[in-house]
């Protein structure tokens, strides 16, 4: 079913989206439709920050694998950054195919390769997660931090995914309701 609602709602996203804003009071449209914009802007900030932290793990991974001699290193660093987008377990799911193909062909690097996954990982977490997601949401790190433990608080799993676009959409929802005479000179649509 998901599928079939995805496809009529990308084939007629106009008109769904003039038919969600026409259900709206006149005098409310205009603010609908900047919301909207935000929301939108927000939400494709949020998965290019995904994407780009996929891409930083892929590369870290499969440069690490290669120096220690590890073989698929490129093939094991890109099975690394697609299980990246799995918040919280991605990141062991990623590490498992290393381990197995490093037993198999050269047990006596497995103690390398742990510390490379746990190293990128930790560098990946503390430092990249918060400040790539900043830059792309327009948010202070430690507010996506904040965003990150409130929201795995409130939501579990779904907090920790949704809890950084959710934070930096009511900022600038805010940020709109509170100088909407800066956004009004502009078309929206």
């Amino acid at each position: 079913m998901f599928p079939i609602f995805v496809f009529y709602l990308l084939k007629d996203r106009e008109k769904v989206r003039d038919s969600f804003i026409d259900s709206f009071p006149t005098d409310w449209q205009i603010h609908v439709v900047y919301v909207l914009r935000i929301l939108n802007r927000v939400a494709g900030a949020y998965v290019r920050a995904q994407v780009s932290l996929a891409a930083c793990v892929w590369i870290a991974i499969s440069v690490g694998l290669y120096f220690l001699g590890v073989e698929y290193a490129v093939l094991l660093g890109a099975v690394a950054g697609i299980f990246e987008f799995i918040p919280i377990i991605g990141a062991w799911l990623g590490a498992i195919p290393a381990v197995v193909v490093v037993l198999s062909t050269s047990p006596d690097k497995i103690i390398l390769v742990l510390l490379l996954y746990v190293g990128v990982q930790f560098i990946q977490g503390a430092i990249l997660v918060p400040r790539i997601q900043s830059l792309a949401l327009r948010v202070h790190p430690l507010m996506i931090l904040v965003g990150i433990v409130i929201g795995s608080e409130i939501g579990g799993l779904w907090g920790v995914i949704l809890g950084p676009p959710i934070l930096a959409s009511a900022k600038e929802i805010l940020v709109y309701f509170s100088h909407p005479e800066k956004y009004h000179s502009a078309n929206p649509y």
